[in-house]
């Protein structure tokens, strides 16, 4: 009888509207909680889902579950209304958590408020989504009172209290809210800063405007210059600029907090609001540096010049930045002239660094190869075993090359090889010495280098450009050719065999806990995000045995959950155990996640869909959901301008930058993009470095390189670091992945 009961309900709210995203009438809907705060359960009978009563059994997932999972909230609501083979419940709830997202709070608080009453095995979570939408709704008086019961949901026990807090404060008891703001910073649940940036902000807003004055200001004089807190620092920073009848304490205080965190704009407005005659020789070149960095050169230089000739501020420092504003304005050999100065004065390790990165910039602009070997051997010597000097070394190595001076070329790389230790270096150096060989004539030395190279138990470009030369390994195929995934129970048991050969027979099984449970039957319903968290915690309080055999099994059991970031690292460590780890083991690292995906976008595009793999390992370890720093989102880390453009040529309709955590689009731009990069710069290495970092530096780049058919060269000489282990590291990949999967192509 319940059951029919619930299905009444559920078939009610989809006529309704419920389960499309909105709400069949306006403000309230119910049935809603009682909001007399005595009682928060809904006036009606638990209702308990059974099994029996499920008209048909749900596949591991279902096509409501892998919309979930793709995050297509409105598609997922729609494929809801159908859903009859899945548990009712389920259902209510999958529709609470998609409206949820998709900010319908008083449409997934009725929902949730349904569920709440019921006996359902993630109860926990209903009550914490009923508690964060009625916020959301500005129903604070039920979510504070939620707030005091709801627990239970790994990860997010800091938001619940801030919810209650904030709920309090928004029914207008601050005071209340304030205590207890104090107390969960006393018991340690918030950090120093979030307590002190909200206390601020309760100060302000009750009118305390000197208290709320001194924590400003407290933020930015403690944090100013660390980068970490910058998110912090600028919140605390726009709050207290709002404020009137700002001292000459606090305008510089904002003039370089602005400045440290790279704002560039808003510093240099500051800056002028500071008086003349109060700023200081640094305040000053703090300015100059501004106007350099919104390519203002002009005034920089001024700026910069008139500190030079007052001799007040570090004559070094001053003379590097002049240097740079000439060879912006293309005044190479005032700029040349004003580098050499700068060493002249130097007495600073990173400086020095700096300086001579600007030299070989300027052999760069002026294609002097000389000037680039020498100041390059230098930067290797000023950064001996670090990135700085690792690359010019490498630089050096190729002016000399490019000048004919073959004899000094080899020289560098024996002489300061020594100074750095990472064996992946190593074997770069390794290759360019044999090149170098080769280019002398000694064929007989460079293929003794290479042979040793190509014996090393590593998989990185280097070494397999060293096997190539042996036969050892073919080039990638260029383009597409059908890739035949292999089954995860193939790739298990292939595993466990060597484990087994190596390590003896253990039987294992994973451990059973309820809270195990619940973020499988989470994974299940493609809340992935929801039972990450969870899995993270077991991980992270020695829930499981740190043995091989256990990390074999979780590593299939995340698979078959399609948590795909997990199960890779759980072959990471796997590969840990062995000095050489054997193709079956490696495939547990390098693995292959929607193959049909893959497969049919790599064909559409003529992209080989190992390549494919091998830039989504790089960019996202199969993390569907990444997302960086600069804000680049999904497995192939698309940032907004690049997804809306490849959108575009795709003619996606309506597309919106939640879609690229679907992997199915996701893989489609990716594969869109990579074939058009492969086809208008007819280079693998310009074609992954557009892709990390966009056109303009790649045609700067391009122009540069002496020789565009040869890959190599051309990925050393790129100019930004981090594109250019992009670049090494994917076509890395590529050929590990060409070997790993070599017998899967037909």
């Amino acid at each position: 009888m319940k059951i029919i009961q619930l299905k009444i309900i559920v078939f009610i709210l989809i006529n309704i509207g419920y389960f499309y995203g909105c709400s069949a009438t306006k403000g309230r809907v119910p049935p809603s909680p009682d909001r007399s705060g005595k009682d928060i359960s809904i006036t009606m009978d638990s209702i308990k889902s059974e099994s029996s009563e499920i008209i048909s059994t749900p596949p591991r997932f279902n096509p409501v579950s892998d919309l979930m999972y793709r995050r297509r909230w409105d598609k997922a609501l729609e494929s809801l209304k159908t859903a009859v083979y899945m548990d009712t419940m389920d259902r209510l709830f999958l529709a609470g958590y998609a409206n949820m997202k998709m900010e319908n709070y008083s449409t997934a608080e009725s929902l949730f408020a349904i569920l709440f009453s019921m006996e359902y095995d993630l109860n926990d979570w209903v009550t914490f989504f009923l508690m964060k939408s009625a916020f959301h709704n500005d129903d604070y008086k039920l979510a504070y009172q939620l707030s005091l019961t709801s627990g239970g949901v790994p990860g997010y026990e800091n938001e619940m209290m801030d919810i209650r807090w904030r709920s309090l404060w928004e029914m207008g008891q601050k005071k209340q809210a304030m205590n207890i703001l104090d107390s969960l910073y006393k018991a340690g649940v918030i950090d120093k800063w979030d307590y002190t940036y909200n206390k601020a902000i309760c100060l302000k807003d009750t009118g305390n405007y000197s208290e709320a004055r001194n924590k400003l200001n407290y933020i930015l004089k403690n944090l100013l210059g660390n980068r970490n807190f910058c998110g912090y620092v600028i919140s605390a920073a726009d709050r207290l600029s709002e404020m009137e009848n700002l001292t000459d304490y606090e305008i510089k205080l904002l003039a370089e907090t602005y400045y440290y965190c790279e704002h560039w704009g808003e510093a240099l407005k500051w800056f002028k609001e500071i008086d003349d005659e109060k700023m200081s020789s640094r305040l000053r070149y703090f300015q100059a540096r501004c106007r350099l960095k919104i390519y203002n050169y002009s005034d920089a230089l001024k700026e910069f010049q008139q500190l030079l000739a007052e001799q007040s501020y570090d004559r070094s420092s001053l003379w590097w930045q002049i240097g740079y504003c000439h060879r912006k304005l293309n005044n190479y050999q005032s700029a040349l002239t004003a580098q050499d100065s700068a060493l002249e004065y130097c007495n600073n390790s990173i400086t020095r660094v700096n300086i001579l990165r600007e030299k070989i910039f300027l052999g760069r602009d002026l294609n002097d190869w000389n000037l680039i070997a020498k100041a390059s051997k230098d930067l290797a010597r000023a950064d001996a075993g670090g990135s700085d000097g690792s690359i010019g070394m490498i630089w050096s190595a190729i002016g000399y090359i490019q000048s004919q001076q073959l004899d000094s070329a080899i020289t560098v790389i024996r002489k300061y090889r020594k100074l750095f230790s990472d064996k992946e270096y190593q074997d770069e150096l390794s290759y360019w010495e044999s090149r170098i060989l080769r280019f002398m004539g000694d064929t007989v030395a460079a293929d003794s280098i290479l042979q040793i190279l190509s014996e090393q138990p590593r998989h990185n470009l280097f070494v397999w450009l060293a096997r190539q030369q042996f036969g050892d390994t073919l080039l990638p195929p260029d383009k597409f050719v059908e890739f035949l995934p292999i089954e995860m129970d193939s790739l298990y048991n292939s595993a466990r065999d060597i484990i087994e050969e190596k390590f003896g027979k253990k039987i294992v099984q994973l451990p059973e806990n309820s809270l195990m449970n619940k973020a499988e039957r989470l994974a299940q319903l493609g809340l992935m995000d929801l039972a990450r968290v969870i899995y993270s915690d077991l991980e992270g309080s020695n829930a499981f045995p740190k043995d091989i055999f256990t990390k074999l099994e979780l590593w299939r059991y995340y698979y078959s959950l399609r948590l795909y970031s997990l199960a890779a690292k759980k072959g990471s460590s796997i590969c840990s155990k062995f000095d050489d780890p054997p193709l079956e083991i490696l495939r547990l690292n390098y693995i292959t996640p929607f193959p049909e995906c893959v497969n049919k976008y790599a064909r559409r595009e003529n992209v080989n869909p190992l390549f494919i793999y091998s830039v989504m390992t790089r960019e996202s370890y199969f993390d569907v959901y990444a997302r960086s720093w600069a804000n680049a989102r999904g497995l192939m880390q698309f940032i907004p301008k690049t997804a809306r453009e490849v959108a575009g040529w795709l003619n996606i309709q309506h597309f919106k930058l939640i879609m690229l955590y679907d992997y199915d689009i996701c893989i489609q731009l990716g594969a869109k993009l990579l074939s058009e990069l492969l086809s208008r710069r007819n280079n693998t290495a310009f074609a992954l470095a557009e892709y990390n970092a966009g056109n303009v530096p790649v045609d700067k780049w391009t122009i540069f390189c002496p020789d565009t058919n040869d890959y190599i060269l051309c990925t050393e000489l790129i100019d930004y670091r981090q594109t250019r282990i992009f670049a090494k590291k994917i076509m890395g990949y590529y050929w590990l992945y060409n070997w790993l999967y070599k017998d899967r192509y037909y």
